[in-house]
């Protein structure tokens, strides 16, 4: 399954440099606000999501360790 671009971390910081250049480029104050303000919110979404997908794995991880002790238990049991 492909995830869009904003349900990436990766893809959400590219937004935000997207963002930031953008904003380094125009010239009315209050756009470059903006931009800012949206690539913030980027990175936020960015730092969220890997967050999760960390904490996704790191269970993952645990669930088929204890699972894999738990056959070996079995085995020697």
């Amino acid at each position: 399954m492909v995830r869009k671009r904003e349900d990436t971390a990766e893809g959400c910081r590219e937004m935000a440099l997207d963002d930031r250049a953008r904003a380094a480029d125009v010239g009315s104050d209050h756009m470059r606000d903006r931009l800012e303000r949206s690539a913030e919110a980027w990175t936020d979404r960015a730092n969220l999501l890997q967050r999760l997908e960390t904490s996704f794995s790191a269970r993952i991880k645990a669930q088929a360790s204890g699972q894999q002790q738990a056959v070996e238990g079995e085995d020697h049991g």
